[in-house]
């Protein structure tokens, strides 16, 4: 990837929020780790990690940057640098749940609207 990556600690999420909204719903705090993505301070994407749990909890590509393989991309650094393998995703997304498939996540669970899926 050919962006800067920066952590994803408050102070950086509140200076891209403006940018992009749904930074509004990434948590923060000692047991979250995950990285943001900027392009010249133009934000592409975050993740961020509940690394006490190893639970992916945010997962977002700014629109524009969507499709040029940085989720897939995040995907891998979430297992391998926090040590992350399981997720949640909403059984609508149907672009999600087929990009975490490719990667290798399966099903483990399903509890209504939410597909509960992990890489083993």
């Amino acid at each position: 990837m050919n962006y800067n990556k920066i952590e994803s600690s408050e102070a950086n999420i509140n200076k891209f929020k403006l940018q992009f909204k749904n930074l509004s719903h990434v948590k923060v705090g000692n047991k979250f780790k995950g990285v943001i993505l900027h392009d010249n301070n133009k934000f592409v994407a975050v993740l961020q990690c509940n690394i006490k749990i190893g639970y992916i909890v945010a997962l977002e590509v700014s629109e524009q940057y969507q499709r040029q393989g940085i989720a897939m991309y995040l995907l891998e650094l979430a297992q391998k640098d926090f040590n992350c393998n399981k997720l949640s995703v909403n059984n609508k997304n149907t672009t999600a749940i087929a990009l975490y498939k490719k990667a290798g996540y399966t099903v483990f669970e399903e509890e209504g609207a939410m597909l509960y899926m992990e890489k083993k």
